[in-house]
């Protein structure tokens, strides 16, 4: 959950090859379902969900030709700004056409709107899930906010490469902080090409479990799966 592997569409992978390689790793740390969350931003990355539709079909073709035995589905990594609180009054794109909604922030701040979005979100009955929480500079500050955003209606993602230190020691730290307060409801690679695989699916996967297998299950496999299974999410 949580990707950038669909081919040519953001900052993520650019060929069918480099997504196979990815996937084939994917596979090895234990996946088998993956949620391509390419990401849509109002005058940068604008690929309509039919579009991204065809490309993760003729993805999954590929799949099933090298025989890697896994499935990918439909998703998106919305940016919140006002085209997208515009656009919400439709609905968006989730994950796996379930009712989870992946959405991003500035890195940099907080928007003071957040829990109108929350709110409209779930009165809509959509689930956000706020993409790797432990990277934004205010829940850096104060890994307090998390919690926040928590008891605002945001389901919270952590990236399995802040674990390791792949942004940095101080949001590693974060990770493990907000991971320690339960307050995470899944783990998300975030991957975006050959680079990332030692880090995420190797080095993330495992630093996951030094919380225990429980904690590493949930958010890897426990709660993902009820978004792959369309259960309601709370």
């Amino acid at each position: 959950m949580h990707c950038h592997l669909l081919p040519a569409v953001d900052d993520g992978v650019k060929t069918t090859e480099e997504s196979l390689e990815c996937l084939r790793a994917a596979k090895e740390a234990g996946f088998t379902d993956i949620v391509l969350t390419r990401h849509q931003m109002a005058g940068v990355y604008t690929v309509k969900p039919e579009e991204a539709a065809a490309g993760r079909e003729l993805l999954q073709r590929s799949i099933d030709e090298a025989g890697l035995g896994v499935t990918v589905h439909d998703g998106a990594e919305h940016y919140i700004d006002e085209v997208f609180l515009e656009k919400l009054t439709d609905g968006a794109e989730s994950l796996a056409h379930s009712t989870a909604v992946l959405v991003e922030i500035p890195m940099t701040r907080i928007p003071p709107f957040m829990a109108d979005v929350a709110f409209k979100m779930r009165v809509k009955g959509l689930a956000p899930i706020l993409a790797h929480v432990e990277r934004y500079r205010e829940v850096v500050d104060d890994p307090r906010r998390a919690k926040a955003l928590a008891e605002m209606g945001f389901l919270l993602q952590v990236n399995l490469g802040s674990l390791v230190g792949v942004y940095g020691r101080r949001i590693a730290k974060t990770a493990r902080t907000i991971i320690e307060s339960g307050d995470v409801f899944c783990a998300g690679s975030d991957v975006h090409g050959p680079g990332w695989i030692k880090p995420c699916y190797q080095e993330g996967v495992a630093a996951l479990f030094e919380f225990g297998d429980e904690t590493a299950r949930r958010l890897l496999r426990d709660n993902p799966s009820k978004i792959i299974r369309g259960e309601a999410l709370s």
